[in-house]
């Protein structure tokens, strides 16, 4: 058997950022939807469910972890709560999705800067990607209309 793996705690710490009274990860993000991953017990799941199933206890079947704060970054195992699919979209109507744009948790960008990469015609994704320290990938998302849906150029 290999090593042992370091604790989740200080893998999570050394990742993540404190903003007000959110936890928010600053590694990995999953581009489509904006949520952490990390691997826990040898699998790649959300920051927010490794987080819970830690700190809290096992994500009880049919139900999916949920942030109080709207921050989908966020592991900070108070912010963390579970329930259904429906109740989830319900509180998320309710609520205001907070973690959209430079606000999410995981924002590398502000507004300005992918206002000025959607106005920057006849520069590569590549280019642009060095220019604001982000992905190639994360350049075309932006360009595609996927990602920062509610900028316009």
């Amino acid at each position: 058997m290999g090593p042992t793996p370091r604790p989740l705690i200080d893998r999570l710490l050394e990742r993540s950022v404190t903003r007000g009274s959110c936890k928010v990860w600053q590694g990995a993000i999953t581009p489509r939807n904006g949520y952490g991953r990390i691997k826990y017990k040898r699998r790649q799941v959300g920051v927010h469910q490794a987080a819970y199933r830690e700190f809290i206890g096992p994500i009880p079947e049919g139900l999916e972890v949920q942030h109080s704060c709207n921050v989908r970054a966020c592991w900070e195992p108070s912010h963390l709560l579970v329930g259904t699919h429906q109740q989830n979209c319900e509180y998320r109507a309710t609520q205001g999705d907070q973690s959209r744009g430079e606000r999410a948790g995981g924002a590398k960008l502000t507004e300005v800067q992918v206002r000025k990469i959607l106005q920057s015609h006849g520069v590569s994704q590549t280019e642009l990607a060095r220019r604001y320290g982000v992905s190639q990938g994360h350049i075309s998302i932006i360009r595609s209309g996927k990602a920062w849906k509610h900028i316009s150029s």
